[in-house]
């Protein structure tokens, strides 16, 4: 303020000194004679005072714009938005990649408090400036610093849209390519879930694919992937779809993608409802080194065991089907041979009509023995059943007493037998009937050849064995069905 005039501070016409308030105070500089030089102002003092005084020069810069704010609309265009300082409708604006010098970027002026550019580098930072435009003056300039979101992902797999998706013991592999800049920084969040518009992130990754399992056949899931890099992601990624194929006849699985494209549910027999029941996942057995690996496990004791597992739907119309799986039963927790209780069994159900009702095709109950390391069960002819044909396995139990852990694993149906001719070899077992690299057999006499053929009747595998049981390694034969002969004597 410039109240520079004659006798300054003398009269209580120019100031008065008041005993105001403590906030609020003024800052005071007195002189008669001289103005404080601005470029090196003299110091002041706080007072209480009210000036009742003449401004004589005084120029008041024009407000500065306030609130201004970057919001990325993709990875190429950005919006803005601030508040007038004061009454002003002309803005001039300054922008380009942050450490840019006033002057050097690109400018343009506009009479609203919103704009938008386009054409942006993704992933780039950059800064603005705005002032305003006044006819005497113009405001200071007001910033923001922004950074451009990356691309969103072209995937490669599955396509969107795609149908009859294969799923590989209900896993599904998905791609996709790369976002530049490619570098550690970058990461991609996966969405996913069986409802447009409602997904589930599964978490972040460095990687442009995942697996993901516990899909069923014939359903629809969808899935968005969303890059980020140094905490800014990409925005307006696209959702996809895809659609997984029908259960194919042959059709195996050895649960090590539990579920495996199976349903769970519990209640009475022949009625299973919801979608949740006690089986699981563990090592066949509880052996973490048996051949089996993983397999579907239910724990039968006590009361209020009812609890299914039940299979996709499989098209067994045209002709004989044959159905094989493995089993195994063991105390509780350990690995040690069991017997099932007096209440306690395991049904075996189909049904042809998709679920209204359902038969007993085999059952094992406390009248049953089962090894405690694994057997193939007898093959089960399916024959005369249609298009809408799923399998079931029911556990049920009603009373404290044996507490056992049931297995089952390798479930197969095939066009071809897989059976074993018990007949010609006493007490002879093999499993699994899905092989991974070993296979095993138990026999009450010594096998001494062990060989293999293909369906053509070629022989491709063959070894002197010499013993009563013993584990054979098949991991140099390709992947398909065989038929094993063993010789005695």
């Amino acid at each position: 303020m410039d109240a520079n005039e004659a006798d300054y501070g003398s009269s209580s016409d120019y100031v008065l000194s008041t005993d105001g308030p403590s906030e609020g105070m003024s800052l005071v500089h007195r002189s008669d004679t001289v103005n404080s030089d601005p470029t090196a102002p003299t110091d002041g003092a706080l007072r209480k005072n009210r000036g009742n005084i003449t401004f004589n020069g005084i120029t008041q810069t024009f407000p500065t714009p306030s609130n201004l704010s970057a919001s990325t609309l993709s990875s190429t265009e950005v919006s803005f938005t601030w508040v007038a300082g004061d009454s002003e409708t002309d803005w001039t604006y300054e922008y380009g990649v942050t450490g840019f010098s006033l002057g050097n970027g690109t400018i343009g002026t506009t009479t609203s408090t919103a704009l938008s550019f386009s054409g942006l580098v993704p992933v780039e930072t950059y800064d603005i400036y705005v002032q305003a435009n006044c006819s005497s003056d113009n405001s200071a300039w007001t910033s923001t610093t922004w950074t451009m979101t990356p691309n969103c992902v072209a995937i490669i797999s599955p396509v969107d849209g795609a149908t009859d998706v294969l799923s590989t013991g209900s896993l599904v592999a998905f791609s996709w390519e790369a976002v530049a800049p490619a570098n550690s920084a970058m990461t991609y969040e996966v969405f996913f879930g069986d409802a447009s518009g409602n997904l589930t992130s599964l978490g972040t990754t460095e990687d442009t694919a995942i697996d993901i399992i516990g899909l069923y056949y014939a359903s629809t899931y969808y899935f968005k992937v969303v890059p980020t890099i140094n905490g800014v992601s990409a925005s307006g990624c696209s959702e996809f779809s895809f659609t997984t194929g029908d259960a194919t006849i042959p059709f195996s699985s050895d649960f090590e993608n539990y579920p495996s494209g199976w349903f769970e549910a519990e209640g009475v027999y022949g009625e299973p409802t919801g979608n949740t029941s006690s089986f699981l996942q563990d090592d066949f057995g509880n052996d973490a080194a048996s051949a089996n690996g993983k397999s579907a496990r239910i724990n039968i004791y006590c009361s209020g065991i009812d609890e299914y597992l039940i299979s996709p739907s499989f098209d067994l119309s045209g002709g004989t089907h044959y159905l094989n799986f493995d089993i195994a039963l063991v105390e509780w927790n350990g690995t040690a041979a069991a017997t099932l209780g007096n209440d306690d069994y395991l049904a075996l159900l189909v049904t042809h009509d998709d679920g209204v009702s359902w038969e007993e095709l085999a059952r094992w109950d406390v009248n049953s023995t089962i090894s405690n390391t694994g057997e193939a069960i007898s093959e089960i002819s399916l024959s005369g059943y249609g298009s809408a044909v799923k399998i079931a396995f029911y556990a049920f139990s009603d009373t404290v007493n044996e507490d056992n852990d049931l297995f089952i694993d390798n479930f197969q149906i095939t066009t071809n037998t897989l059976g074993v001719n018990k007949n010609k070899i006493e007490n002879f077992s093999l499993y699994p009937t899905l092989v991974k690299d070993l296979i095993s057999f138990t026999a009450q006499d010594k096998i001494d050849i062990f060989s293999v053929y293909n369906l053509l009747g070629q022989e491709v595998f063959s070894k002197k064995i010499g013993l009563k049981t013993a584990d054979v390694n098949l991991s140099t034969l390709k992947t398909g069905v065989y038929i094993v002969k063993c010789s005695i004597g």
